[in-house]
């Protein structure tokens, strides 16, 4: 994902917002509120390396915790 903008150690939110537009091509506003809550991106909606790995860990955590409690 950095490979778009090389020398950089942010990602710009836009690359990840993609992930809010459906299959038919129709923008879902919830699947952004979504990602804007989980990755948090700054004032420039920029996200850093760091903030990008802790957000992914915080989720990963969560699965884990509801993993045990199921099991």
């Amino acid at each position: 994902m950095l490979t778009l903008s090389p020398g950089s150690n942010s990602l710009h939110f836009d690359v990840i917002g993609v992930l809010a537009y459906n299959s038919d091509g129709s923008f879902n506003k919830q699947k952004a509120k979504n990602l804007v809550k989980l990755f948090r991106p700054d004032k420039f909606q920029e996200v850093s390396l760091l903030h990008f790995v802790q957000s992914c860990d915080g989720v990963y955590k969560r699965i884990r915790y509801l993993r045990a409690s199921v099991g």
